[in-house]
């Protein structure tokens, strides 16, 4: 006879279950696990912070190096940290700093780069930093530019320059006359072209063909035109352009390579600014910089023959 359980099946009861160990691997990889959430927001906040720290321990250099920091319109339409104003003799403005600068940095931060700049500097060490100026951008101009802190040596001054191609696309002569116009290549991979607009019916007259961009510095009476030409293989050359409807010209990288200099791919001629309607100055620098530190000076009178060294 089959006999009858009372219970047809039943799982033999094992007790509660007991929670896995973790081995070394598993315990590993949850330690980088919980690392890794924690050290996120910190390398995500740490330059801020340390940005923060380092413009605060700038203070304490205005009254040596004579200047004052804070926000700076930029022609972006937002505030950025920079050089508010500078004061006219001091360390700053010998360096060549202007109220509106701010500083254009590549891995680092503004605060940073000054500091350490400030720091070198006030132990006699030569520290160069790139600057922009708002002032000169909101205006459509350009003043880029390198400026050394502990040098023992005075900045050039610098005149802000017209850029083209740009979104206005002319450069204005000073006395409200003519226009230099930047006319788009008329094929891909073309040449721009710099053309003068003359006051009056007069036709347009082309000055000269570039390819990538030109820096513009008019002469004081607009009768003559510095024009530094960025290369698109690097370097740039200066032009002189003067006389009626700027037809004649001088090339100023050619006469500089005349005095032994050497200027190659990436060598940067390019121009200072105009002492008065006469005389040029300008520059040689290496294009290490977002612009270059000068390494040689000249004076040009247009139609000379030759540049002049300037000690």
């Amino acid at each position: 006879m089959a006999r009858t359980l009372a219970v047809p099946f039943e799982l033999p009861d094992r007790g509660p279950r007991r929670a896995s160990r973790l081995g070394l691997p598993q315990f590993a990889v949850l330690l980088a696990g919980v690392l890794l959430v924690l050290l996120v927001p910190i390398a995500l906040l740490y330059p801020a912070a340390m940005d923060r720290w380092a413009r605060h321990e700038v203070l304490a250099y205005r009254a040596a190096f004579g200047f004052e920091v804070g926000d700076v319109p930029t022609d972006a339409g937002y505030e950025y940290w920079g050089f508010t104003s500078v004061t006219p003799g001091g360390l700053a403005d010998r360096a060549g700093l202007r109220a509106g600068d701010i500083i254009a940095t590549h891995h680092g931060t503004p605060g940073g780069y000054l500091l350490g700049a400030l720091r070198d500097a006030s132990d006699d060490r030569e520290t160069c930093l790139d600057v922009r100026n708002m002032p000169a951008r909101i205006a459509g101009l350009h003043l880029d530019r390198a400026v050394c802190l502990g040098s023992a040596r005075t900045a050039d001054p610098i005149e802000p320059s017209c850029p083209l191609p740009s979104s206005r696309g002319t450069c204005p002569a000073p006395n409200g006359g003519a226009l230099l116009v930047w006319r788009a290549p008329a094929a891909e991979n073309g040449r721009h072209a710099l053309v003068l607009r003359p006051a009056g019916n007069e036709p347009d007259v082309l000055v000269r063909a570039f390819e990538r961009s030109v820096d513009v510095l008019w002469a004081p009476d607009g009768r003559a035109v510095a024009v530094t030409d960025h290369e698109a293989g690097g370097g740039s050359r200066l032009w002189v352009h003067w006389g009626p409807l700027l037809t004649h010209q001088a090339d100023l990288a050619a006469l500089t390579a005349a005095t032994g200099v050497y200027v190659g791919a990436l060598t940067e001629v390019y121009a200072q600014r105009w002492d008065d309607s006469s005389m040029l100055h300008l520059a040689v620098g290496q294009s290490l910089w977002i612009a270059p530190i000068p390494l040689y000076r000249f004076r040009y009178r247009p139609g000379d023959a030759s540049v002049t060294p300037v000690p």
